[in-house]
């Protein structure tokens, strides 16, 4: 029964309510485009559509109704008997349901409808749900002008209020020159006394300056002890550069010593055939595998697929146990290439084992 009254819902619907409902939904009905009208023989397919399982669920438990809230006040849905319902006159009859219906206020919804049909004529319903439509529309209207004129008289206040602030801001202006005028006078108070300071702290330093004369004469002797010991320092200064001329020598020793080194290196390293390159179709998760792993591998995802391209010298794995055979068969038709198929895990460490062992056999002749 409860699909029979969100059909009936469905029905009640306007064609820009119900395409908006359906994008909500994310369904989909052949012929009908996103953003585009209705036409008039798919209304019956989009609601169909829309009571199937799959969808129902999302249209119960995704889609709810809330009223302007001076209506929410005036009337307790949950509460109220089906004749008080019945009488609603400013709330079409198709929201009263869903009204309930967002709730799960199933039992009532079913007992309020069959109140409606019994009551009324089909025809007669939709015109009453066309009425009270309207009402609606009209009382919502009148709530939004309510508002507008609430927001004028909000900035005529406001008005008045900037006057008054702007004559508080004169009043405050004239105790701040008021306040900057005897300010002036303490700075110059103060400039008259640091003028008086500075004559005296002149004075002093005078006297000061005689005493350090005093004192460079009697530090001659001073002076001469740290000529003596700055010829120390120099000495100490030669021996110290001989020194470091000597490890300088030694690490030049030790560069050449490390260039052999790289060169052995180098010689070991060209023993060892070159890294072979993997693409590997299908990601094994398990990452453990790819430990001490002699090849380049790149791991192509399923979604890569379609997109995949080999790079040049790269062989192509692909992992039967992540991946149908059809994938794989796509991709080498697609690039004219012959995929290694690798039907399990186990295989496919084998296949990485033996990579291991070709890679560590040193060449011919080496």
């Amino acid at each position: 029964m409860e699909k029979e009254l969100w059909k009936w819902i469905l029905q009640q619907l306007s064609d820009e309510r119900l395409k908006g409902l359906c994008e909500e939904l994310r369904v989909q009905v052949r012929g009908f485009r996103r953003g585009g009208n209705i036409p008039h023989h798919l209304r019956p397919l989009m609601i169909a559509e829309v009571l199937k399982q799959k969808n129902f669920t999302n249209l119960t438990t995704k889609t709810s109704v809330t009223f302007h809230e001076k209506l929410e006040k005036k009337y307790s849905f949950i509460d109220m008997d089906e004749n008080a319902l019945v009488g609603i006159e400013d709330i079409p009859p198709s929201l009263v349901l869903h009204k309930l219906l967002s709730v799960r206020a199933i039992e009532k919804a079913t007992s309020l409808y069959n109140k409606y049909t019994s009551q009324w004529e089909p025809e007669e319903l939709k015109k009453i749900e066309h009425e009270r439509s309207g009402r609606l529309e009209a009382y919502l209207r009148e709530l939004e002008q309510e508002k507008e004129t609430k927001q004028t008289t909000v900035s005529k206040k406001e008005v008045n209020e900037e006057e008054q602030l702007d004559k508080k801001w004169k009043n405050l202006q004239k105790k701040l020159d008021k306040k900057i005028k005897s300010l002036q006078q303490e700075l110059d108070r103060v400039q008259q006394e640091f003028s008086q300071y500075r004559q005296a702290h002149q004075e002093e330093t005078k006297k000061e300056n005689e005493e350090l004369h005093r004192l460079k004469t009697e530090n001659g002797q001073l002076q001469k002890d740290l000529t003596t010991q700055q010829r120390m320092l120099e000495k100490e200064k030669i021996e110290w550069k001989n020194e470091q001329t000597a490890l300088h020598e030694k690490v030049g020793v030790l560069q050449k010593e490390k260039s052999s080194l790289h060169a052995a290196i180098l010689q070991l390293e060209s023993c060892l055939p070159p890294k072979r390159k993997v693409a590997l179709l299908g990601n094994p998760r398990n990452r453990t595998v790819f430990r001490d792993c002699p090849c380049e591998v790149r791991v192509v995802e399923r979604k890569g697929l379609p997109d995949f391209q080999p790079a040049k010298g790269e062989e192509v794995w692909g992992l039967l146990y992540k991946l149908d055979n059809r994938l794989i068969q796509e991709v080498e038709g697609r690039l004219g290439i012959t995929v290694r198929r690798i039907p399990t895990f186990e295989q496919f460490k084998i296949a990485i084992e033996e990579e291991k062992a070709s890679y560590e056999t040193p060449k011919v002749g080496s």
